[in-house]
């Protein structure tokens, strides 16, 4: 059905004049495979959505579409429940790797070298 009117995510407010246009137009495997990639990533940890599911919610195609009003539960909204951080980059030595100005460096000098190559070919 879509989204429209403000929405606040992570404390920063979208207000998109046009809202977020339904995607009638996508298979119900589509849409399921995007919804399933969602809730399984990102560190979230929820089942697959069947096709069928969302084919039992064709019906509500064409209606209008929704507000944050109608996606919060009637007792207020849920609060999110914390996440740890990621650790995946705690194992890297930054004293194996170059320094940033020698990188900068070397791009520079490979950027000099191929502007002398262009000048010189012409």
């Amino acid at each position: 059905r879509g989204l429209r009117g403000p929405i606040t995510v992570k404390g920063r407010e979208y207000d998109i004049a046009a809202g977020m246009a339904p995607m009638a137009y996508q298979r119900d495997e589509q849409i399921a495979a995007v919804l399933t990639y969602v809730r399984q990533s990102f560190g979230n940890n929820a089942p697959a959505v069947d096709p069928a599911q969302v084919a039992a919610l064709r019906g509500e195609v064409g209606k209008p579409q929704l507000t944050v009003a109608d996606l919060v539960p009637h007792g207020g909204a849920v609060p999110a429940s914390a996440v740890s951080p990621s650790n995946k980059y705690a194992n890297l030595d930054e004293d194996k790797s170059l320094p940033r100005w020698a990188v900068i460096g070397i791009i520079v000098a490979l950027l000099a070298g191929l502007g002398l190559w262009l000048a010189k070919s012409k």
